[in-house]
Parts: structure tokens; sequence; C-alpha cells
């Protein structure tokens, strides 16, 4: 998701041009950094990894590293004027509306993958026998595509009219891009995406919530378990089945804490914008730019995840230090 959601509006409650010129800078960095971040992972599965060796959490830690890269390059060509000449919004209402589809596509797209990347990691650990019969590669696939349609399906309501009005016109003129998350509604049929969007994210932050108190109950109670065996050599039952394929105990046990930390994270950058939309579709006053700065945050899961990924995959960890190995090399 873009950092600059609602850019125009902060730019206008800033009181000096250099806090403008830091805001600016820091969001163009922000987006640098997720890009570039999220390329990573995508070679460490993809090119690094055999496709034997290809597990169904690879396969979803990709389709979340591919949205983050690309709730960054969809709107920003009708974002960057924007952002280049630090003022009102420089597109007009139909650009608005494309960049907000993007934001809360792509973002409602990544919280489910959130949700897919948990539920699978309860079924790995709390139904092992089945688990192999469930993950098949085709299904995960299908799960992905059936999350992109599903969103985007959902993300094209305010096309309809069923959203608030995201270009308010004083004057004539239309001095910002407003979020549908912090807008208010004017007449009933336009509160009802931000109230399918406040239904769906509280339900998936519960959902993600009940799965991840599961995993780490059993992280902690059976960790020992799942934990490698002592010393460098291999022995057969340190070999767990994942999908199509085998992985060691340790790569089990270190998928399945990244997944609850990047669950976690989603909790932290998710929360307060939920608070916002709530509050403000509820009738109370919410601050403008306290609105801005808590959608931003839902930025920051993005921008976080390949750091979490480095720190507690081993695997990504060699992966991605090799990619940086052959690019020094070339």
């Amino acid at each position: 998701m873009s950092t600059r959601d609602g850019h125009g509006l902060e730019q206008s409650m800033s009181p000096a041009r250099p806090e403008r010129d830091l805001s600016g800078a820091l969001s163009l960095s922000i987006e640098g950094i997720t890009f570039i971040g999220n390329i990573f992972p995508i070679l460490v599965i993809f090119c690094v990894k055999k496709s034997t060796d290809r597990t169904v959490t690879d396969i979803l830690i990709g389709a979340l590293a591919f949205t983050d890269i690309l709730a960054v390059l969809a709107p920003l060509p009708v974002s960057l004027p924007t952002f280049i000449c630090q003022d009102r919004w420089k597109k007009g209402p139909a650009a608005c509306h494309y960049y907000q589809f993007c934001v809360f596509w792509l973002q409602n797209v990544a919280s489910l993958l959130v949700i897919a990347m948990s539920m699978e990691r309860v079924f790995a650990l709390a139904m092992p026998l089945r688990y192999k019969s469930w993950s098949k590669r085709y299904r995960v696939y299908l799960t992905i595509a059936g999350i992109f349609l599903s969103t985007f399906v959902v993300s094209c309501l305010p096309l309809f009219g069923l959203a608030p009005d995201v270009m308010p016109v004083k004057g004539g003129r239309s001095p910002f891009c407003r979020s549908w998350a912090s807008a208010r509604s004017d007449t009933w049929y336009q509160s009802v995406f931000p109230l399918v969007l406040i239904v769906e994210f509280w339900t998936n932050m519960l959902i993600v919530l009940i799965l991840n108190s599961f995993l780490v109950f059993y992280l902690v109670r059976f960790g020992r378990k799942l934990k490698p065996s002592s010393g460098t050599d291999k022995i057969p039952g340190d070999k767990i089945v994942s999908g199509n394929c085998q992985i060691d105990r340790r790569d089990f046990y270190e998928f399945s804490k990244l997944v609850v930390v990047v669950a976690v994270l989603f909790y932290c950058t998710w929360l307060p914008v939920l608070v916002v939309m709530t509050l403000t579709q509820s009738g109370y006053y919410v601050s403008e730019l306290v609105a801005v700065y808590a959608l931003i945050s839902t930025t920051l899961n993005g921008l976080f995840n390949p750091f979490i990924y480095l720190v507690l995959s081993r695997q990504y960890r060699d992966g991605m230090l090799l990619q940086l190995s052959k690019g020094h090399a070339e």
C-alpha cells in the first residue's frame, strides 16, 4: 500500500515546508525499501529453491511479497505527481478512485494471505496426517487466485457509489484525494463499502488471533519435539512432510515462528486504521491527520516482512545472501 494515502491532506495540515519535505522523502524511502526488500523472497522461492523443495508456506510468502511489490507500483503513476509537487492532488476523480481501489484491493489481499498462512501452519501442526493430502500445490494456487478475485470484487463496490466521496469539491477545486477509510458517508448507501471493510477486517483480526493463539500454544508446549536434533548429522526423524516435499524440523519450526511474527505485525499495523474506520463510521470525530498516519501504518507490514524472513528463516537468509553474492560477483 502506498504511503501517500491522504498525501494532499497531510501536506495541507503540515505547518512548515521542511516537515513536508521530510514526510515526502520518508514516504519515498519506505516504498523503495519495500519494493527492493520484497524482491529477495521471490528470488529465493522461485529461483534459488528447487520446485521439489518449495513448500506451501513458500508459495504463500511469495504471493504476499508479490502483493507488497504490486502495492508500491500500481498506485505510483497517479500518485507520483502529487508527491513531486508536494501540493494538492494533481489528478482528477478517476485517478483518485483508481488510487484508492489499488490501495484497498491489495491490502485486502495481504490480510487474507496472512490468514491463509496462519491456517496452513495450524493444519500442519494440528493435523499432520491429513495435511499432506490437503496441501496440494494446485489448491494453494487456487486459494491465492480466489483471494485476488474476491477482494477485487469487494474493492469495486465504491465504483457503484457505495462509498463516501473521495474528492470533496470546495470552491470549484478538489484539494486532495481523501481515503475511503477516513471519509464520512453522506447517505446510507455510501456507508456500504466502509461497513463491509470494517466487518471483514475485524473478522480477519479475530480469525488471525484464534489461529495464532493456537500456534503459540503449540510451539510453546511441543517446541522440543519440533526443534532439530543436536549435532550436524541428520537422522530419519528430522524430516517432516510439508505439502509435496519434505523439510527438516528446524525449517519447519522456523516457518511456524515466522508466520506467528508476520501475523503479530499484521495486528500492530492494521489495528490503528480499524479503530479510525470504526469511530468515523460510528459518527465520532477523528482528526484527519491521525487518520492519515493510521493509514500509513498499514504499509509497514510490507516494509518489515522481508526483514522478518531474513532474521527468522535460515533458508531465506542463506538464499538472500546467495543472491547478493551473485550480484556482487557479476
